[in-house]
């Protein structure tokens, strides 16, 4: 869990909900992307190759962005790979093409709102 404002892990911050209109309002009421749309917010991800549904991946399992993966689809809730995965610090994100470089950089240079939060990226969680 992190608190406080976030930004998306992709673009250096702490953020792994996958992209929702409501994601992005909340990143815009914190300060972040504001010159971005959720368009923009998609297209990152898919110019990253990274899974945001189990339907974008077949259907199959994959390894979670945070631990080197392609995907967003985090473990169900209470399980021991969730534990896992949230339980402790990953390394950060490092954007695979230029687009999502130059992005990432934008993001870190907005200062956050002050307005803290807890979000574990679970489904209905709110600021």
């Amino acid at each position: 869990a992190t608190a406080g404002p976030q930004w998306p892990y992709i673009l250096g911050g702490t953020c792994v909900r996958p992209p929702s209109a409501a994601v992005m309002d909340d990143y815009h009421a914190w300060g972040y992307l504001t010159d971005a749309t959720i368009s923009d917010l998609f297209s990152w991800y898919s110019r990253e190759g990274i899974a945001l549904s189990i339907e974008d991946q077949g259907g199959y399992a994959q390894r979670h962005v945070l631990e080197g993966g392609d995907s967003l689809v985090a473990p169900l809730p209470g399980s021991v790979g969730f534990a896992r995965l949230f339980g402790q610090p990953h390394a950060a994100y490092e954007p695979q093409t230029p687009e999502v470089a130059q992005a990432a950089q934008q993001a870190q240079r907005q200062p956050p709102a002050d307005q803290p939060t807890i979000n574990l990226g679970l489904k209905g969680d709110q600021p």
